[in-house]
């Protein structure tokens, strides 16, 4: 069953919802990410899930270089 969305000015699914910040329709929609500046929803939620992932994995990566290289000096 689609419904009218007065916002986007189109019909949507029952489990979509409009996002004003990004300007459209995304179907399961969980958030706003302010990293990438993206509707996170059903069609990406496993990419973000992987970025997170990539970006705390640098982050400890990075420290435990740190962590060696000041041990070597």
């Amino acid at each position: 069953e689609w419904i009218w969305n007065d916002q986007a000015l189109s019909y949507r699914p029952q489990h979509a919802k409009f996002d004003p910040d990004v300007q459209c329709i995304i179907k399961h929609f969980d958030h706003t990410c302010p990293w990438t500046s993206t509707a996170i929803g059903g069609g990406n939620i496993l990419w973000f899930y992987l970025f997170l992932f990539f970006v705390f994995g640098t982050i400890f990566y990075d420290i435990i270089l740190l962590t060696l290289l000041s041990a070597l000096k």
